[in-house]
């Protein structure tokens, strides 16, 4: 049986990224990690097992170049939604409009890399 789940991004920017996550949605971080080319790994949980792990791209491309480009699509589930819609606001230029879809109110975001995610209720 599963018990959490990490998510790993390949970003360009660790540390700008990890920000990102801090202030749009109060992921915390649990870990920051030196990589043996210098780069670091910062890991946060955006909330009770599920974790996101952000890695340097460049560093991705060259130890498992096969995985560099997968992307996942990801729908996350929040309790405020309003809330974070206005704090995502502050922080990214592509926040679209909550809509209501199957019954749920949600909305799409792009971070500081233009990869865009969901947030519903």
């Amino acid at each position: 049986m599963l018990n959490g789940i990490e998510i790993m991004l390949y970003v360009k920017d660790v540390a700008g990224s990890a920000a990102f996550w801090q202030e749009g949605v109060g992921g915390k971080i649990t870990s920051q990690q030196p990589m043996p080319d210098g780069s670091l790994q910062i890991t946060l949980e955006l909330f009770e097992s599920v974790e996101l792990v952000l890695f340097d791209r460049q560093f991705i491309e060259k130890v498992s170049p096969e995985v560099a480009d997968n992307f996942p699509s990801l729908l996350m589930k929040v309790s405020d939604l309003d809330a974070c819609h206005d704090r995502l606001q502050k922080l990214s230029p592509k926040v679209n409009p909550i809509v209501e879809q199957g019954g749920k109110r949600l909305f799409n975001f792009a971070d500081p890399e233009n990869n865009y995610f969901v947030l519903s209720e």
